[in-house]
């Protein structure tokens, strides 16, 4: 194969592996990335609620220090009750 076709296989190469990183990449969830990072955990989570969770509630226990619950969010969708720290979520699916 000449060396002028190999260039030009090359090209249509790189072509269509950028049109389909456009095409079929999430890129919302790449411009996380762009994001400046919250100074805190519970913007971090306030933000969660922002994008479409409906509630998140973390537990850290650090050594030496007490263990601390973060929330955010809510228990149900169709009430605007806040979660609290002992809330169990459920998952349903529609299969």
């Amino acid at each position: 194969m000449k060396p002028h076709n190999i260039n030009i296989l090359r090209a249509m190469a790189v072509l269509v592996t950028l049109t389909s990183i456009y095409l079929f990449a999430p890129w919302q969830y790449g411009l996380y990335y762009l994001k400046p990072l919250p100074s805190t955990l519970q913007q971090e989570l306030d933000q969660f609620i922002d994008e479409g969770i409906d509630g998140v509630v973390v537990y850290v226990d650090r050594k030496d220090h007490e263990p601390v619950f973060y929330t955010s969010g809510h228990i149900n969708r169709d009430t605007p009750t806040p979660i609290h720290s002992d809330a169990l979520f459920k998952r349903l699916c529609s299969d």
